[in-house]
């Protein structure tokens, strides 16, 4: 039992590494324009550096962060679709890595997932910002 569970554990992690491998050069253009930007703007965000104004992801990072350090209270503050997009990321790897398959599902659920994400954002916009809500 416990050699097939570090087996079953061997072939997760060896799949995450050949998802590394196969994404590798998106991964390092991700993290050379998080560096890049980061230093000449002081921030990451392509609608606050060209326009000025926050976007419908803006907050969730920090949001998805709180929700994983058991902050719930501040990961609603930040963003609260923060939790859709953590729900889905987490079905996502278990569909990819531990049960080997794609559900078609999982396509409608991020079509939602970014539909409810405007909404909040628009809903935001209108009720909290400027009155001082982390954006």
């Amino acid at each position: 039992m416990a050699i097939n569970m570090t087996n079953e554990i061997k072939k997760i992690i060896n799949n995450i590494f050949k998802d590394i491998k196969k994404y590798y050069s998106l991964i390092s253009c991700v993290i050379i324009y998080i560096f890049i930007t980061s230093l000449i703007f002081n921030d990451i965000c392509p609608s606050k550096i060209l326009f000025k104004i926050s976007c419908p992801g803006c907050g969730l990072t920090r949001g998805s962060i709180s929700l994983l350090t058991g902050h719930f209270k501040a990961a609603m503050h930040y963003n609260a679709a923060a939790v859709i997009w953590d729900i889905g990321i987490a079905m996502m790897f278990v569909q990819r890595y531990i049960l080997e398959k794609k559900y078609k599902f999982m396509d409608y659920y991020w079509i939602v997932c970014c539909g409810l994400t405007i909404v909040y954002y628009i809903i935001r916009m209108i009720y909290y910002t400027p009155a001082g809500f982390p954006i």
